[in-house]
């Protein structure tokens, strides 16, 4: 994926979220600043601009006088980690401290063959490189896949950026409706996207273009590992934010289950897509797709107050797997299970406890769809 645009310097539609894109990794993300360049209001000063602001003070100042008032302090106490200062801050600033809480104690390793998604309750995600004839197996879906590239070639090139306007078009998702829902679901992409890369140099798989020559992808084939697909993992950690947000509103249409039903398939495209370009197999979708519900989850309840779980997963595929991406069977995946044939099984669901600034994003961006 191709890093993110700013939420309102050059948005796009509704454009991600932050004018920085985090790792330049795959996909999404900006560093969930909802705005797109920094300096006063998001404005850049200009020569020009900075050259009429000395002669106008020249012109306007008048003479020297000696402040008659003592300094005022802001409103509060700028001491220890208090949300309420919070609001005072740019969102590029607070993409910063949201993500330094977000990730305080969370880690990657590579333990055993299992590259590991590490936190202070326990490991969240343990996924085994497949062996080679495992990605053999899964040639003839690739090359089945092709025969939709010309129905979705238009998705597919829009999809290399964040997936924020597909997602908007199920709920609206706008930079002056929804900016804290935004500035959430920027940081979301952002913590999968630091997560994804250092399991995909962990792994080290192969794209699908090195096994054939007549796969030829419609896109640049990306520099980095195929395996978890970081799209898969950034549509899906998208879904779950969102799809919990919405739950936890309270509002009465967003109990139907075609929210959620929607929100899930939109997600599922995404990483089905990546298939149909020839850059990624069906299992490397099926890793990051867990892995995204594991880390939304994981961000959800470290986001709301109190304490939570998240969910966990395993993916382990020592024998060649035929199995193409399935929603159903990739959602139904929850701890202490273990589907025969499909690659993956849930872990022990592990603690987490609420973070402080990240409880006040969680209740800003709530608020956005109270009453709605």
């Amino acid at each position: 994926m191709t890093g993110a645009t700013g939420a309102t310097g050059a948005t796009g539609a509704t454009g991600a979220t932050g004018a920085t894109g985090a790792t330049g990794a795959t996909g999404a993300t900006g560093a969930t600043g909802a705005t797109g360049a920094g300096g006063g209001g998001g404005m850049m000063a200009t020569v020009p601009e900075s050259l009429a602001l000395l002669t106008n003070r020249d012109g306007i100042a008048g003479p020297w006088n000696s402040p008659t008032r003592p300094g005022v302090p802001m409103p509060r106490a700028l001491t220890g980690n208090d949300p309420a200062n919070l609001k005072y801050w740019g969102p590029d600033i607070r993409a910063s401290i949201f993500m330094d809480e977000l990730r305080d104690g969370v880690s990657t390793a590579y333990v055993g063959g299992y590259a590991e998604v590490q936190t202070p309750s326990g490991v969240l995600a343990r996924i085994k490189r497949p062996e080679q004839a495992v990605f053999a197996a899964q040639m003839d879906l690739i090359n089945s896949y092709a025969a939709l590239r010309p129905d979705r070639v238009g998705e597919i090139l829009t999809q290399m950026g964040a997936p924020t306007t597909f997602f908007s078009s199920i709920a609206f998702l706008h930079m002056e409706r929804t900016p804290k829902t935004l500035e959430l679901l920027g940081l979301a992409l952002s913590f999968a996207s630091v997560i994804e890369l250092p399991l995909k140099h962990m792994i080290a798989a192969l794209r699908p273009v090195s096994y054939s020559a007549q796969i030829q992808p419609v896109i640049p084939t990306p520099r980095h590992g195929a395996l978890p697909s970081g799209h898969a993992t950034e549509a899906f950690i998208f879904a779950t934010v969102l799809d919990a947000l919405l739950s936890a509103s309270g509002e009465a249409s967003f109990a139907d289950a075609s929210w959620r039903d929607q929100m899930y398939r939109q997600a599922t495209r995404i990483a089905v897509n990546r298939t149909v370009a020839g850059v990624h197999f069906p299992i490397d979708s099926i890793a990051g797709g867990m892995l995204g519900r594991s880390l939304g989850s994981f961000v959800v309840a470290r986001c709301k107050g109190g304490s939570g779980s998240a969910n966990g997963f395993e993916m382990t595929a020592d024998v060649p797997v035929t199995v193409d991406f399935d929603q159903a069977r990739l959602l139904a995946t929850t701890s202490g299970t273990v589907d025969d044939g499909f690659p993956v099984h849930g872990l022990t669901d592990i603690s987490v406890t609420a973070g402080d600034t990240l409880a006040w994003l969680w209740g800003q961006a709530l608020d956005e769809w109270n009453d709605m």
